[in-house]
């Protein structure tokens, strides 16, 4: 069980709240199941009104339990579990075989929204149909090679100075701010310029922190968080912060574009290129597109997941790559004498 001191990270916490969190505990637990229940029950009576679009029809793999869900099947994969994935998917014929729902998207609703890695149903499908368009545009595979082949060169150059003055460093970190430095620059047009300046910026320090508190929400019990952030406290209290950074970023990007595109002229002298303004092409030229599509916050959500999508692949695999070639010499050697 965690530690109650855990609840707070600077926030001095008396001694009797902690005991009073303590004999209040079965009250909570037993009052939280009872709305849950009664929520539950709410929203199957909802969604039998849904739009039937709304409503996919998912598939369940073997050995789906009550309460464990899949979560067995994904230990039993274990190293495997690529392929039990493309198993289900060709089992099924490509029809989804497993939805987010709504506990994923209340742990996820600050950081990433009602952007396509948080939700499900109508709003996933049309944002995964437009972003699958925008990744077929020559534009779009421009900015991305431009950006990326920029900062490389960056990285080079601080590799470089550290190999100079023979000094370590912790390159999972560093890889981290290359890739955080050419998505936010792809998706929204942010110019860091953190990895020549040997700085991290309030943005990219936000950004991780609040990706390590949100996931702390899938290990510590729903009432637990849920009573941190409504009190203001520890993890919540930080994470709140974090968002409010992060939203003062991007939203301030976001609508700076939206000025912008107000004032152009539609005579191509705008060429600013990134996966913002495509997005905004791409609905502005189709009649069908609703203009809610056209809020900020919801264009927020939208660069927010693709950079999540960008920056934390691309890290993990260059790191994992250098540190499977550190532990495999004579591949090592194979590759120096390549170059």
């Amino acid at each position: 069980m965690l530690p109650l001191s855990a609840m707070k990270l600077e926030h001095p916490v008396p001694h009797a709240f902690a005991v009073t969190s303590l004999l209040l505990l079965p009250i909570v637990i037993q009052f939280s199941r009872r709305i849950g229940s009664l929520s539950t029950s709410k929203k199957r009576a909802d969604s039998d009104s849904d739009s039937e679009p709304e409503r996919r029809e998912v598939e369940r793999p073997p050995w789906t339990l009550p309460l464990l869900h899949n979560t067995l099947s994904f230990i039993l994969a274990g190293d495997n579990i690529h392929e039990w994935i493309a198993w289900n998917c060709e089992r099924f014929e490509g029809k989804p075989f497993t939805v987010k729902g709504p506990q994923y998207h209340e742990n996820m609703k600050e950081l990433l929204g009602d952007g396509v890695f948080a939700v499900d149903g109508v709003k996933w499908a049309h944002q995964r149909d437009v972003t699958r368009g925008l990744f077929r545009m020559n534009e779009l595979r421009e900015c991305m090679v431009e950006a990326v082949t920029r900062h490389t060169m960056a990285l080079h150059d601080v590799l470089k100075q550290i190999c100079a003055r023979n000094r370590s460093v912790d390159l999972y970190k560093l890889l981290s701010c290359f890739s955080t430095e050419a998505f936010a620059e792809i998706s929204f047009g942010l110019k860091m310029d953190c990895l020549r300046a040997n700085k991290e910026l309030p943005f990219q320090a936000a950004f991780d922190r609040a990706q390590r508190l949100t996931a702390l929400r899938f290990i510590r019990p729903r009432w637990f968080w849920k009573m941190q952030q409504r009190l203001g406290l520890g993890a919540e209290d930080q994470l709140q912060l974090d968002i409010k950074e992060i939203d003062a970023t991007v939203l301030s990007i976001v609508q700076r574009v939206l000025a912008q595109r107000a004032v152009t002229p539609e005579d191509g002298t705008d060429k600013t290129t990134n996966m913002l303004s495509l997005f905004l092409d791409t609905i502005a030229k189709d009649p069908t597109m609703d203009e809610e599509l056209y809020d900020p916050v919801h264009l927020r959500d939208v660069v927010v997941n693709f950079l999540v999508a960008g920056r934390d692949t691309t890290a993990q695999a260059l790191s994992w790559f250098f540190y499977s070639i550190s532990q495999n010499p004579r591949v090592e050697a194979k590759l120096r004498r390549g170059i």
